[in-house]
C-alpha cells in the first residue's frame, strides 16, 4: 500500500513538472543499497567511531536499522552534543561512550 501511495505521488510530482537533481537520485540509490547491504549480511550492530554529533546515528535509523549502534567521539564538544542528543536512545539501542575522557570545562 505505501509502494502504491509512493508510485502515485511520484507521477503527480513528474505531472506538475517535478524533476530532482541527479545528486539526489543518486544518494537515494546509495540509502537503497546501504539499507538491502545490512539486511542481507544480517548486521545487528554498528560501531560508528568518530560520530561528531550523531549523523551516522540518524542516518541509519531513518533507513530503518533496528541494530545496536555504539558511537565514539574523542572531542569534548561533539561529544557533549551526541550524548545529549542520544541520551533518551541509551536505554534503547543506541549508546555514546567517549573514546577518551573530555577535557574539563
Amino acid at each position: 500500500m505505501l509502494r502504491r501511495f509512493a508510485k502515485k505521488a511520484a507521477l503527480a510530482a513528474i505531472a506538475h513538472g517535478l524533476s530532482l537533481p541527479d545528486v539526489i537520485l543518486d544518494r537515494l540509490r546509495e540509502l537503497t543499497r546501504l539499507r538491502s547491504l545490512l539486511e542481507s549480511l544480517r548486521v545487528n550492530c554498528v560501531i560508528d567511531a568518530g560520530a561528531n554529533q550523531g549523523q551516522t546515528v540518524d542516518l541509519l535509523r531513518g533507513i530503518g536499522f533496528r541494530g545496536f549502534i555504539f558511537s565514539f567521539e574523542p572531542l569534548g564538544s561533539a561529544f557533549s552534543t551526541l550524548s545529549d542528543r542520544m541520551r533518551p536512545t541509551v536505554a534503547g539501542k543506541d549508546s555514546t561512550l567517549p573514546s577518551e575522557k573530555p577535557p574539563p570545562p
